[in-house]
């Protein structure tokens, strides 16, 4: 399951002083993200959940996920995902 992106305003569509706190904002918003992101995958890591789901490590785990929701994005056929995603 993906979470969906909200609709943002096209950059040329603000005004200067909207461009700076947006990308300020912006800027903020990223580097909460990165820190969740960091802690999702240091619990991911210490549960054991990659050879759970049958991957030699999280690396290998994580690697996999992203070649399938690459090649997922751009097929058109339905194909059933591994277990893991």
């Amino acid at each position: 399951m993906l979470m969906e992106i909200p609709q943002l305003r096209p950059a040329c569509r603000h005004s200067d002083s909207e461009l700076l706190i947006t990308i300020d904002t912006v800027e903020a918003a990223r580097d909460t993200l990165d820190s969740y992101r960091l802690e999702l995958l240091a619990d991911l890591d210490s549960r054991g959940l990659a050879r759970e789901l049958g991957a030699k490590d999280t690396t290998e785990l994580l690697t996999l996920r992203c070649i399938w929701l690459l090649g997922s994005s751009t097929s058109t056929t339905d194909a059933p995902s591994p277990r893991w995603w």
